[in-house]
């Protein structure tokens, strides 16, 4: 008898997946895909520590640790570079990968450890990089997308991505005030290629208690109280 690949068996059907991103709000998905941006490590570890969860969310650590809610499946695959992540994540889609456990949320957790590779990637370092073939930065982020978008069709699975914003990939440290100006249009937070991120139905950023959303009409990130009511994906 023909097996079937182990993910095919433990799947769940679409269920809604429920985000704490505050003490007051939260953010709810059904069959949906987002990137969360995180202001520091700070507003990453709040929003693991707080965030509502169930049976079913599978997350791969990007950055090889972390802590991440009892109920939150780790996926252990050696993730060195780019490359690596993109070919755990080709093994999962074809169920080449041991999951025992249900599936109804994948989370990519911390893609900016990539950020500097991707960003200097040539056709002189690709290699070293870890990549078998040269392509443009975009490319390898469009890629990625593409791979997430089988794997949410496949499973019909919650896709959810996290980086860290501009100012962390910058190096900067410390605190600042942002004006009114500071959130115009999509690298006003975040150096990752336009193109990639517009693949994301959700689009939400992270500062503590400050929480924002990209909302294409206008091209801006807004505050999240103008926004809540329009983000449950059904």
């Amino acid at each position: 008898m023909k097996s079937k690949p182990l993910l095919d068996m433990v799947s769940l059907p679409v269920q809604n997946v429920a985000f704490q991103l505050s003490s007051v709000s939260s953010f709810e998905m059904k069959n949906g895909s987002c990137h969360l941006l995180f202001r520091d490590r700070a507003a990453r570890s709040q929003f693991y520590e707080s965030t509502l969860v169930g049976n079913g969310i599978v997350v791969v650590p990007c950055s090889g640790s972390g802590s991440f809610p009892s109920s939150f499946k780790v996926l252990d695959v050696p993730v060195a570079n780019f490359n690596d992540l993109l070919a755990a994540l080709e093994n999962f889609l074809e169920g080449r990968l041991s999951l025992k456990a249900p599936l109804h949320t994948l989370v990519i957790d911390n893609i900016s450890i990539f950020h500097w590779d991707l960003r200097i990637v040539d056709r002189t370092n690709y290699k070293d990089l870890g990549f078998s073939a040269f392509q443009s930065s975009s490319s390898y982020y469009l890629k990625f997308a593409d791979i997430l978008n089988r794997i949410h069709l496949k499973y019909s699975c919650n896709i959810v991505v996290t980086s860290f914003d501009i100012n962390f990939d910058k190096g900067y440290k410390g605190n600042w005030k942002k004006s009114a100006h500071d959130y115009e249009g999509l690298s006003s937070l975040t150096y990752l290629p336009e193109s990639y991120l517009q693949k994301f139905q959700h689009l939400v950023y992270v500062d503590g208690g400050e929480l924002r959303v990209y909302k294409k009409p206008g091209n801006r990130w807004i505050e999240w109280r103008e926004q809540e009511a329009q983000l449950l994906v059904t």
